[in-house]
């Protein structure tokens, strides 16, 4: 699988959330930020600290989720014109059932057991 930076854009999003709310309605300083939140928990530098909030990640993150491709999906195209009672499990005197289509596999029914 190819190589993304989703992850890493929502990692500096979240270190910009957390430094906005703290300079903001803190009052903090970026170094008293950095040294009590940031480091404890994400292990980055200092430089790469202030890097990360240069970086417009949101924009960034968007783009990516723009061009991911949609997986494609079997299940709504399908018409379930062929169907089949199937056996999901059976013990002593009882059997639970289903019907599943024979096309694309999804089951199309509530499970139900006759004894």
């Amino acid at each position: 699988m190819a190589y993304n930076k989703i992850n890493y854009y929502k990692r500096i999003i979240e270190i910009q959330e957390l430094t906005l709310k703290l300079h903001n309605f803190k009052n903090m300083y970026y170094k008293e930020i950095y040294w009590q939140h940031i480091e404890p928990k994400y292990h980055i530098s200092y430089r790469t600290f202030h890097e990360y909030l240069g970086i417009p990640a949101a924009r960034e993150l968007k783009k990516l989720n723009a061009k991911k491709p949609q997986a494609p999906s079997f299940f709504d195209d399908c018409k379930h014109e062929h169907t089949h009672k199937k056996s999901i499990s059976s013990h002593t005197n009882c059997e639970t059932t289903a019907i599943f289509c024979l096309d694309c596999g999804r089951q199309l029914s509530q499970p139900k057991t006759d004894c």
